[in-house]
């Protein structure tokens, strides 16, 4: 059947997905866990400088980066190679940008601390800390393309081997800056710049190594200081739907501290707000992997075949849902996953996080089924939709609820997690409603009409190097195009042998030129892939 082949290949970009956003995850809790031995205020600086870094840097720049994710997949799909490299570049000098105004918000937010009345010795250990940590930012804008460009043409293995070896060798930079050279708790700060850096120079190297160059970076273009205006739009929409929903989130620890017991409230919102990141994970990562397959199939011009990659998702996700619950309810799994915590010595504190894992248990079925459907939203290319969806879902039904629960009626942090899971239902609803409403022939043709733009720009200005300059650039351009021109016709084959394997033929059959010309999502070598080596922080470190 064919939702059992679509299944496969969400799983193949999925599964290492997955591991790639937990050895990610684990980067920030090796170094947390290096400072651990220098004190308690050590800690304490080390997780507001990380908190504030990511709610107020790396969030945002990661979230600049989900135009691309659209734009590739979808330019993929119609096999217009040529675009690739040229989405590469403009979102790299987008997120780079940004970096600069980002890089003085961080500078201030230790000192807007002090202000606000937190302890000026901590707030100095956490501004140290932060500063540390911002040449991570910068390679971010390289990094997070880098993953991305190669995730839409459905290549995840590589990564997730790379960020597996990244994060054990994290462990011996940590014991060498924090222990071996004396650097305390600043060297577990500079351990993580150095991890980034890492995985994107092992990532670079890998796509070298494959021969992959002139579909990730290629060759320096004036095409990627083109159509800033359409694609800046995208990008920050697609910021705004992802802060939206994280920076809610990440309010509801600092809302904690506001209750009765505040020391015993926050440290126990925290604990589940941690937990709830990690379950979460799995859905990231087949949301990803739908965004990917959805852009690719609306690229192509097979707008069927792109509601069959929801259906398919949404099938799986309650099942997915049904693992993650009875780790999160099941009374010896619990147990065992909260003495990661605490040690139980306190009753109080054990019974408010039981009653919180079974709070995020039920919350998690709607969020997963929620954020496969953003990860619709987003192949799609509508996240303007989905930020306010967003905002709508969180600040106007969420928050609301979980202020009047938590202090209105007393339920403290249960009330406040409780309030807090309408936003994902709410959010299950609205995408729904926006999914069901798709007009999928539509968003091909979109999808089809502006990869072919930024395809043509790059072809014109190949003609005009040519015409400038014909002993040094015609016979490349040339077979480069020739060769995608192939490629486009053997997918176009495929594409009519899959619609007649499924007795469709005659309703797909006719437009043998179209799908010759707009081409599919596989690739040259696409069957060789699989063989090549070939963090709230509910999405902290998404991919």
């Amino acid at each position: 059947m064919y939702w059992v082949q679509e299944l496969k290949k969400q799983g193949v970009l999925a599964l290492p997905l997955g591991m790639n956003l937990l050895a990610n995850y684990s980067t920030s809790t090796i170094s947390l866990k290096f400072i651990a031995p220098l004190g308690n205020q050590y800690i304490a600086a080390a997780s507001l400088a990380t908190s504030t870094y990511w709610m107020f840097g790396k969030l945002l720049v990661q979230s600049l980066c989900g135009a691309l994710d659209t734009r590739a997949s979808q330019a993929y799909g119609m096999g217009a190679y040529d675009a690739l490299p040229v989405i590469f570049q403009r979102t790299s000098m987008l997120m780079l940008a940004h970096c600069v105004p980002i890089t003085l918000v961080q500078l201030a937010v230790p000192e807007l601390l002090r202000l606000a009345g937190e302890d000026p010795d901590l707030c100095r250990l956490a501004s140290a800390y932060a500063i540390r940590l911002l040449p991570s930012l910068y390679i971010e804008a390289l990094s997070r393309p880098l993953n991305r460009i190669l995730i839409a043409q459905r290549v995840a293995a590589p990564q997730m081997f790379v960020s597996i070896g990244v994060a054990a060798l994290h462990v011996g930079v940590n014991h060498l800056l924090v222990n071996t050279l004396g650097l305390g708790f600043l060297g577990a700060a500079w351990a993580i710049g150095i991890a980034s850096f890492n995985t994107t120079l092992f990532t670079a190297m890998w796509v070298a190594v494959a021969g992959m160059q002139d579909r990730v970076w290629g060759r320096p273009t004036w095409g990627a200081f083109q159509r800033w205006g359409e694609f800046a739009r995208l990008a920050y929409s697609s910021c705004f739907m992802k802060v939206a929903e994280s920076w809610a989130f990440g309010m509801l620890v600092l809302i904690a501290g506001l209750l009765p017991d505040p020391t015993r409230s926050v440290a126990s919102t925290s604990i589940a707000f941690n937990t709830y990141g990690i379950t979460y994970m799995p859905f990231l990562a087949e949301s990803i992997a739908v965004s990917t397959r959805v852009g690719n199939e609306l690229g192509a011009g097979r707008p069927r075949e792109a509601f069959m990659v929801v259906f398919s998702a949404l099938a799986i996700t309650p099942l997915l849902w049904a693992v993650i619950a009875c780790i999160l309810v099941e009374p010896h799994l619990q147990r065992a996953l909260l003495h990661l915590y605490v040690d139980g010595s306190d009753a109080a504190l054990w019974q408010s996080l039981r009653w919180l894992l079974t709070i995020v248990a039920v919350i998690e079925l709607a969020d997963g089924l929620q954020t496969v459907l953003g990860g619709v939203v987003q192949g799609s290319g509508r996240q303007q939709k989905g930020a306010l969806i967003n905002l709508v879902a969180f600040y106007v039904f969420a928050m609301p609820l979980a202020l009047f629960l938590g202090f209105y009626l007393g339920w403290g942090v249960i009330g406040l997690f409780a309030g807090m899971g309408l936003g994902p239902v709410m959010q299950t609803l609205l995408y729904g409603w926006l999914v069901l409403r798709t007009d999928w022939e539509g968003e091909a043709s979109k999808a089809a009409a502006i990869a072919t733009k930024e395809e043509e720009a790059v072809l014109e200005r190949h003609s005009m190097d040519i015409a400038r300059h014909p002993e040094n650039g015609l016979r490349e351009p040339l077979l480069a195009n020739g060769a995608a021109e192939e490629a486009r016709h053997e997918i176009g084959q495929e594409a009519q042998i899959e619609a007649c394997c499924r007795g469709d033929a005659t309703s797909d059959a006719a437009p043998i030129t179209v799908i010759a010309t707009c081409g599919a999502a596989a690739a040259p070598g696409e069957a060789e892939a699989p063989s090549m080596l070939r963090t709230h922080h509910r999405d902290v470190h998404d991919g």
